[in-house]
């Protein structure tokens, strides 16, 4: 249904881009044609790569392919906005009989600039985004916990291994308790992406480094990721939990799947004591009023990325999770954080005024 009304959302905004901007211009009507199919292809760029999704060597797609279809998608967005607020500044300025001249071209230019930060903001390597949840059941001589989470890094569909290095690098600097990582790591199958993913290998911190898979290892084959990302030595948690820290300082951690098996939050914190803080990753954000009810203090999810737009684009999004779309939401006793995703998915790579992140997480008493 998503991939429904976003194409569909691509489309109008394209036929109205073909019939203000090209339709108008003074060439031949062969170019027209072309110009036309170019626009419609290019806002069907989610729905074209959705149908080639699990195909071998569809995301060998080199990344400034990537960059440039995306910049594409996006300006074709900001102009189509831009368009709509030239015809009504037009208006506006015809009853007080001033003119500007050629309002269309500068609006035309500022598509470019919007569109092109937009890119940026995309492939730069995240910055880091800190937040701190209270946990009022814990010891009073509770010690913080420093978290790491990073979330939807999509390697394999415009990511490279070097931009995943400074991600890793980035990471181990902030010299956390504990690394979470919260599904979509991957686009691809393991023998295409294994290589461009050692940088894993050097994720670092005293307490570990966890995940739980998203739906596109699922895509991808869930048995065959969760091997290769256990031989890296990151444990991939489903339906289990492992304690972190000792005595009155314990944490519990936990990790349900994605697709394929349901999700057991019960069976996940089985022989947990009610006041051993609980922290529970989770891919998708939509089931945690469920899992609230399972005296979980903070679950950590992603798979929005944000809503990767501003209003009403990000809306669209929410309305799949259950309104979750990004940062802190409380639920109960329960603190959901969803985070805007540290990479993005190559069919719609797209960010503006939604950043990506690298979240540390402090959980306190």
């Amino acid at each position: 249904m998503f991939f429904i009304g976003a194409s569909a959302l691509m489309f109008i905004i394209a036929f109205v881009v073909i019939h203000f901007l090209v339709v108008p211009l003074q060439i031949p009507l062969g170019f027209k044609v072309l110009f036309s199919l170019l626009i419609l292809l290019i806002s069907q760029k989610m729905v074209i790569f959705s149908m080639f999704f699990r195909s071998e060597g569809f995301y060998r797609l080199p990344a400034w392919f990537m960059i440039v279809t995306g910049f594409l998608q996006i300006w074709l967005i900001i102009l189509f906005l831009l368009m709509m607020a030239g015809i009504v500044i037009s208006l506006v300025l015809l009853l007080f009989n001033i003119e500007i001249p050629y309002l269309m071209g500068i609006l035309f230019v500022i598509s470019l600039i919007v569109s092109a930060d937009g890119i940026w903001n995309t492939f730069k390597v995240p910055p880091v985004k800190e937040i701190t949840v209270s946990v009022p059941q814990a010891p009073v001589d509770f010690e913080p916990l420093k978290m790491v989470q990073l979330s939807d890094l999509h390697i394999g569909s415009g990511f490279s291994k070097a931009w995943l290095q400074q991600v890793v690098d980035k990471t181990n600097a902030l010299k956390s308790d504990v690394i979470l990582i919260t599904g979509d790591t991957i686009d691809g199958y393991p023998k295409e992406l294994l290589p461009q993913l050692e940088p894993l290998k050097q994720l670092k911190a005293p307490l570990g480094v966890y995940m739980v898979l998203g739906n596109h290892e699922y895509y991808f084959g869930a048995k065959a990721w969760t091997e290769a990302f256990e031989q890296m030595g990151i444990p991939v948690l489903v339906n289990q939990s492992v304690i972190l820290r000792d005595d009155d300082q314990a944490v519990a951690l936990g990790g349900v799947p994605a697709l394929e098996a349901k999700p057991d939050v019960r069976a996940t914190f089985n022989g947990i004591g009610d006041r051993v803080p609980r922290v529970l990753m989770a891919h998708f954000p939509a089931s945690a009023p469920i899992f609230a009810n399972e005296r979980v203090d903070l679950q950590v999810s992603g798979h929005t990325h944000g809503g990767q737009m501003f209003w009403p684009f990000n809306r669209l999004v929410g309305m799949f999770n259950n309104g979750f779309i990004k940062g802190l939401y409380p639920i109960g006793d329960m603190v959901l954080y969803v985070s805007a995703g540290t990479g993005l998915w190559g069919g719609f790579p797209v960010r503006l005024m939604t950043p990506s992140e690298i979240t540390l997480i402090t959980l306190k008493r």
